[in-house]
């Protein structure tokens, strides 16, 4: 199967899996929100972020281990059952490093455990159900070995293999999410879902990546190529740890910071407002977790220009999906939470402009870094994420204090503004070659044409509301596809506009059409 088709069936798999992420979210929430309340429903939701924290521990060995088995998997002249002995003793010593960690992981958990009050305040009558769900949340990272699996399937270019997955573990986590917290199990029945759903997809994984790499995964590497893998892998890990470390403060700390300075019942609007925009984000940023095990495969066969011209190709493609997804969702989140949840749970129109803006720009941002993470050069990103990290964070706490709800995505769009969004294209040209020009041209084009293109649309809904469920959906949609539309014709060249339909024929019938 041709790079490009992977690619797509990982993009196309991806946004199905956010399409029915979507609509079970928007079955469930309503019946959750019944059942548990507002404050146990923000209360889970802050405990997850807490929790969410922890994923730090592993040290950046995820992105380590990526780049590591993406390098293997594309070296030239060797041979594939090379090859796979070669993987199968890189994910051994990712197994061994990961049970490692799972004991640091626990103790630390079980000291949560006692202490989670103080990060999520809740009512006395409800102490002893959170802690037991932190108990839960705890016992559920001896899960983390496995991660070693997932990995290999993304570094594969097989991500549509694990979004399959993650549908079926959507499925389970919400059957039985609903079944506990309708028997009144609460925040424990949630935790509990959450862990059974945890345990069929790592399962699932598992048993799909060693069915790949043949039997003996687990046996022992030679001393020789186990020296230099740990070597390498201890020696990524410290970067890329940091930037998970900057991801987790900059991204995850929003609902925490509002509990604190708000209360948890604060988090419910805040998190309802913010649902499409966060999908949205999903979505554009699968674009880049599906295309970069290609860019990276370019790159390390020396198609250095088919890189670069892949990259602003990818980076042009983001934008216009951007603008063509987020100005509807701007425009018509209110009357999507209102037709949800009722008008008492929006946050308000600011709080939907400033999530699409850093919607925006993260997605850029996230393709960017993968060619970096990618290639095992992490390090050109820590100075100016460690930067960009306590810039938001500083201006989040302010924000949230003067403004109330929208003040954490407010911090997290200037700091990106003044950081990232203007340094990665710098050490992309420094790094990789690559035009910043291009770059430039490639992302501010589609956000300059978002300015009329907004007033028109925010004319059309209001000459259109009130909504119905249908006609707010349709008129998202063409919306959407106008600005598309618009895009092929205004944004992109002839040649370009060919090219698209070659690969989406290819793509259709790849035994008629060259891919």
């Amino acid at each position: 199967m041709s790079r490009t088709r992977r690619s797509a069936l990982n993009f196309i798999s991806s946004v199905s899996l956010m399409a029915f992420t979507m609509l079970i979210g928007f079955v469930t929430t309503p019946l959750l929100l019944k059942w548990l309340g507002e404050e146990l429903y923000g209360a889970f939701r802050a405990t997850l972020d807490c929790y969410g924290y922890l994923t730090l521990l592993e040290l950046g060995l995820d992105g380590a281990l990526l780049a590591i088995l993406s390098r293997v998997m594309h070296q030239k002249g060797i041979a594939p059952e090379v090859c796979r002995a070669e993987l199968r003793q890189v994910i051994a010593i990712g197994l061994r490093a990961y049970a490692y960690l799972t004991s640091i992981y626990m103790i630390v958990g079980f000291i949560l455990v006692y202490f989670i009050h103080g990060l999520v305040p809740v009512h006395a009558d409800h102490l002893v159900d959170l802690r037991w769900g932190a108990f839960v949340a705890t016992i559920s990272f001896a899960l983390l070995p496995l991660t070693s699996f997932r990995a290999f399937a993304e570094a594969s270019n097989r991500g549509y293999h694990i979004n399959m997955l993650l549908v079926l573990q959507s499925v389970i986590v919400t059957v039985f999410s609903l079944l506990f917290a309708a028997w009144g199990w609460k925040l424990t029945g949630q935790f509990i879902a959450l862990m059974i759903g945890g345990c069929i997809f790592h399962g699932g994984v598992a048993i799909y990546a060693i069915k790949l790499l043949g039997k003996n995964t687990a046996a022992s590497a030679s001393t020789t190529l186990q020296s230099a893998v740990t070597k390498e892998l201890w020696h990524l890990n410290r970067p890329n740890f940091i930037m998970n470390l900057c991801g987790k403060l900059g991204l995850m700390s929003d609902q925490i910071i509002i509990s604190a300075l708000l209360g948890p019942a604060a988090i419910v609007p805040f998190f309802l407002t913010c649902r499409l925009p966060q999908i949205a984000q999903r979505v554009l940023q699968s674009i880049g977790n599906s295309s970069w095990p290609a860019l990276i495969e370019l790159h390390a066969h020396g198609e250095h220009d088919r890189f670069n011209e892949r990259l602003v190709e990818l980076t042009r493609t983001v934008a216009i999906l951007a603008i063509a997804g987020l100005l509807p969702i701007v425009i018509g989140n209110h009357h999507f939470v209102v037709l949800w949840v009722g008008s008492d749970h929006f946050a308000g129109h600011a709080t939907s402009i400033c999530a699409a803006i850093t919607t925006y720009i993260l997605s850029l941002v996230s393709l960017w870094g993968w060619c970096f993470t990618g290639t095992g050069k992490p390090h050109a990103m820590l100075k100016i994420f460690v930067i960009q990290t306590a810039i938001n964070l500083v201006l989040s706490v302010i924000f949230t204090a003067q403004l109330g709800i929208r003040g954490p995505l407010l911090g997290t769009a200037v700091a990106q503004v003044c950081t990232v969004l203007w340094y990665l294209p710098r050490m992309l040209h420094t790094t990789f070659g690559t035009e910043p020009r291009l770059i430039a041209k490639a992302c501010i084009l589609p956000a300059l044409w978002a300015i009329p293109y907004g007033y028109l649309v925010h004319w059309a809904f209001a000459a259109i509301a009130p909504f119905n469920w249908f006609s707010l959906a349709a008129a998202m949609f063409v919306a959407g596809c106008s600005f598309l539309l618009f895009a092929a014709y205004v944004m992109l060249t002839a040649d370009q506009r060919r090219l698209w339909r070659e690969r989406l024929m290819s793509f259709v019938w790849p035994k008629r059409f060259s891919p």
